[in-house]
Order: structure tokens, then sequence, then C-alpha cells
């Protein structure tokens, strides 16, 4: 018996360990589909010889899209050869992982290992390093990996990974949809999506997560330094225990202010076996008393998805000790891949190498990622993937003694029954109708009346010169913010949309922003476009203005709040202002101008 362990442990060491293998450079040559053939693909897996013309690429964070090297394609014309060398110390089997939009074939030393042609691939919303995972048979030295690439009509992104060795988990993929791999089958189990914040309040979370294949999972979860454990048990559908993709877990009756740890778990198949370990996890319930905190808000990232990825990145760095990130709307110019735009780009790139981190430091937490929802977030063919993974798009949550109410404002164009160019479908008329009555519930609960200080975050400024995104925004909120005598007296509207970085305050009638030339239709002398707004307001920039994009830090103390103002990527101050009960803004720094009526 010891004997055949060992024979059949020696057969499965050299898939699992590959850190005997070493990945070479990556080349590609692009021809017209009808002129690279799979045999001349085929072929450069055999001797490595690529046709004249051919050029090196990088990957970033195991993906990169082919077009960003072409320069252009025409869907349905172009074709890549994509080849690199697999540099093995002896005979072995390696385990990896590739994806592609929207057509690919792999051959590996002259064999085909697997193709979608013609079909294309049967992965919609992403293309990761999770679309196919194959098992390569590797010869003892050099070795020969070649794909035969087709763009779809989205991008011609190209993913690929080698699993890495239990030594090396997870730093090669980026802490997220990477290769968790175990020794045994019942314990292979991968993040589809990592797990992830998405609703928060001082004594509740909503912990969520997606696998690449359904899975039974429960969470265990205790508070920081108690020895108890508490049980969040697995769905139970007519008896049975639900095994599926997505998972919500809603943790309720929580401590505020504390730090709790929770371990994610999937049940085994077999009859007694344990529940098998997956992740851990760590984050803080949010102060249920005081002012004093920070969030940091961003939006409007309509740029290419590894620049948005580093934007937000490097807008979290601005604020490391801040409560919560926040995203106005607007992820992309429309939601073609969900995957990819809400979560690679931006809930991800908010926990960046989470997984890593809280090795090296158990106590690493979670940032809370908040998205809203903008008018660009209801288009595309996966729009409606948004609500798959947050639920829902307005909210309100309490953060010590400072209210957020979060709306949706919907579409800037008129309601559309009908599939067309713009936008799939849209009929807005029931769902403001119910976001009115729960804003109406929310401004008279005890919680917004008795908070020292309400912010409203919403994609649409609240002018009217927008005059599709005000005439939603009354019907949604009638006169609970707007006229001389709103129900809800507000101290701050922040804001996107726009694409340019400015502020107003009633106080004493100014507009202060970035030297936007467009900026000027909105002043004129009739001040019309100020209707019913006697409150100050912030918006924040976007692609196409002055500068690409920024974000907002917003600071608050007990006698008032700061609002800091950054360029993004490189963090550079454009506005520093506090604000103040009643007051004028008051400016620390700033190179916003005045735009005079």
């Amino acid at each position: 018996m010891k004997i055949k362990l060992l024979c059949f442990f020696s057969l499965l060491l050299p898939l699992l360990l590959n850190a005997n293998v070493t990945i070479g450079k990556w080349r590609v040559f692009f021809a017209p589909k009808d002129k690279l053939t799979a045999e001349q693909v085929c072929n450069a897996s055999r001797n490595g010889i690529l046709p004249a013309g051919a050029v090196e690429f990088t990957l970033k964070n195991n993906l990169r899209n082919l077009k960003d090297i072409r320069g252009y394609y025409h869907f349905g014309k172009e074709a890549a050869l994509v080849h690199t060398t697999i540099t093995a110390r002896e005979k072995c089997k390696v385990r990896i992982g590739t994806g592609c939009d929207w057509f690919m074939s792999v051959f590996c030393n002259g064999k085909m290992v697997m193709s979608n042609e013609p079909d294309g691939s049967t992965v919609y919303t992403s293309h990761t390093e999770m679309d196919y995972q194959l098992t390569l048979d590797l010869n003892a030295g050099t070795n020969h990996l070649s794909f035969r690439l087709r763009p779809g009509s989205a991008s011609w992104d190209f993913a690929f990974a080698l699993a890495p060795s239990p030594a090396n988990w997870p730093k090669e993929t980026d802490g997220r949809r990477g290769f968790f791999q175990r020794l045994f089958p019942d314990a292979e189990r991968t993040f589809y999506i990592f797990p992830y914040i998405s609703d928060i309040t001082p004594d509740s979370v909503r912990l969520s997560m997606e696998f690449s294949d359904e899975e039974a999972v429960q969470l265990r979860y205790r508070k920081m330094g108690s020895n108890k454990w508490l049980l969040h048990a697995p769905e139970l559908r007519e008896g049975l225990i639900s095994r599926k993709k997505l998972h919500h877990f809603e943790l309720k009756n929580l401590v505020p202010a504390s730090r709790y740890e929770c371990i994610i778990e999937v049940l085994a198949q077999k009859y007694g076996a344990k529940p098998v370990e997956i992740q851990r996890c760590v984050f803080n319930t949010l102060p249920d008393r005081g002012m004093k905190h920070s969030v940091i808000i961003t939006g409007d990232t309509q740029v290419r998805p590894y620049i948005c990825r580093e934007a937000v990145i490097a807008t979290c760095k601005t604020a490391p000790d801040a409560a919560m990130f926040i995203h106005l709307g607007d992820v992309q110019h429309s939601i073609k891949n969900p995957v990819r735009d809400f979560f690679r780009n931006i809930v991800d790139a908010v926990n960046v190498n989470y997984a890593e981190k809280i090795k090296n430091n158990p106590e690493t937490p979670l940032l809370p990622a908040i998205l809203l929802r903008g008018n660009h977030d209801f288009r595309g063919k996966y729009s409606e993937y948004y609500t798959r993974y947050f639920r829902k798009a307005y909210r309100a949550f309490r953060i010590g003694d400072v209210f957020y109410i979060i709306l949706d404002t919907g579409e800037m164009i008129p309601e559309c029954r009908q599939k067309n160019a713009v936008t799939y479908y849209n009929d807005f008329t029931e769902y403001f109708k119910q976001q009115r009555k729960w804003l109406e519930e929310v401004i008279a609960s005890p919680e917004c009346r008795t908070a020292k200080r309400r912010i409203v975050l919403a994609h649409a400024t609240p002018l009217a010169n927008e005059k599709h995104f005000r005439k939603s925004i009354e019907k949604i909120t009638g006169n609970a913010f707007f006229g001389e005598n709103p129900k809800c007296k507000i101290d701050l509207w922040i804001a996107g949309h726009v694409h340019t970085a400015y502020r107003y305050h009633p106080a004493n009638n100014t507009l202060h922003g970035l030297n936007v030339p467009w900026l000027r239709h909105l002043l004129n002398p009739e001040k019309q476009f100020l209707k019913g707004i006697n409150f100050p307001f912030y918006v924040n920039d976007g692609p196409g203005g002055e500068i690409t994009l920024s974000s907002l830090e917003l600071k608050h103390d007990p006698d008032g709040m700061e609002i800091i103002c950054r360029d993004i990527p490189s963090g550079k101050v454009l506005d520093h202002v506090r604000l103040e009960d009643n007051k004028p803004f008051i400016v620390k720094k700033s190179v916003f101008v005045e735009h005079k009526w």
C-alpha cells in the first residue's frame, strides 16, 4: 500500500509543482484570418518559427488586448499567431489557464490541446486566465506553445497564467480569479470573483463572492479576539443544500466599529468529509457615533480598462485610512464585460493583492467598495448584472453621525421600451416611484433625523440644465432636498457625469472649477439652472475635460469637512477646501478659477 501511494504522489508532484518551469518571451504575428491556418500555428508549436513581422509583447496582470499592439482590428477578418516557450527541467505535466475574446485554438509541441472554433468562447462575462484550464505534457528542455486567436466584437483580449506552485500562492494571480489548487480534486476550488463587501452598515455586512463552479458554501465568522465562532449556514432549497456559483452572505447584529474575521468554507461532497477552508477575510463594521472619518470617491472611469484599474489603485493610495471607497457611476462606456468592468478594474483594484496581504498580515481588512450606477451603466448587453452583484442601486447608511444617501438617477435619455442603439431597455416609471417611497421612509427615519450631517451622492448633478436628469431627480426626491423649506436639509451633494471638476455654494453664489470653456453655458445671468438649490454641491472630473480623471477625499471632523480634489494618477492636489455650516467654501489650496455669471 505504501509503495502504491508513493508511486501515486511521484506522478502527481510534477503536475502540482510548476516551480521547475519558466515562460519565455511572448511574440505575435497578425494576418488576415484566411491567411493564417491552424496548420501554420501548429507548425509554430513544433519549431518556434514565426513569419517575418512578428513582434514581442508582454502581459500585464495576466492579460493583454491584442488590439493595443495592432492598433486596430476588423471583427471577423483578423487573426493572430501568439507564441511563447515553456522551459522544463525534466519531463512533466503543468496546469495553465488561458482565455480569449473570442476564438482560440491552442497547440503545444505540434499537438492541438484545445479549440473553441468555429463557435467561439462560451464565457460571456469575462476573458481571463480562468476561461480554460488545461494540462500540458512537457518535454525536458524547450517546449513551444502557440495560439491562433481571432477577436470578438468588444475586444481582442488574451489571458494566460501558469498555475503557481503552493509556495507562490497567489503572487502570480493578483489575489483573484487565480488558481487556489489543493492536492486533491475534492478540495480544488477557484474564485471567479474574489470575496467583496457589497453592502455595509454599522451593524451589518453583506459579503459576496462567486465561484467558477457551483458550490455549497458556508461562512464562519467572529469578532476579532473572541473565541466564539458564528456560523452562516449554506442556503437550503426545499430541504437540499443549495449549490450555486454566486453567494451573498448577510451578516447581521454585528457590533459597530469592530473588526471581524471570517472563514469561507466549501462543503465537501463526500459523506462525513469536513468542510474545506478556501479563504480567510477580515472586515471592519462602520462606527455608529462620532464624526471623524474619511471616504475616497471617484467616478466616470471611461478610459481603457487597464488605465481604469491603475487609476483606482492610485486613488486608494491617496487616502489609506478611508473607511470606504465610492464610485459615482459610469465604470465604462457600456457594460460589455461585467466581471472586468465592475470587479477587475474597480472592486478588486480597491483591494488589490488582498489574498497576499492577509497572509502577511492576518488583520488586513477588506475596504468596502460602493458602486453607484451612472447612465452608461444602464447601457450594454450585460447592464443588468449590476443588480446581480450589488442588489440595490440606491441605499442609505450611516458612518458615525454622518448620514449618506445614495440615489440612482437612471438614464439621461427618455424611457425606451425597445432595444436601440444606446441602451437595451429602460422604463423608470415604477422604479422612480419605488425609489421615492423608499426615500420618504429614509428621511423620516431616526438614523437620518438624528444625524449631525447629511450627504447625498448621485451620478447626476442637481442642476436643471440636465433636463432629463433633473426631471428624474424631481420624480425621486420631490421637495425632499430642494426649495426654501426642504423636508430634509442636506449639507452637500456630490456628483459626477459632466466630466469636469467644479463646486458651487449658495452662500455667495459662486461657481469655481477647472478652466474648461464649456462650463460657461451654466452661467446664464438668470441662474435658472440653480432653481431650488440651497445647498452646496461638488462635481468630480472624468475623461474629456482639462484632466482625464480625478478623485475626491471627503474628511469629516466635528466642526466641518474638508474636500480634497486630486488629479489621478499623479495625486496632485487640484482643490482643497473646507466646508462648515452655512459658510462659503474656505479655500486652502486650489487651481480652480471662478466662472462668473
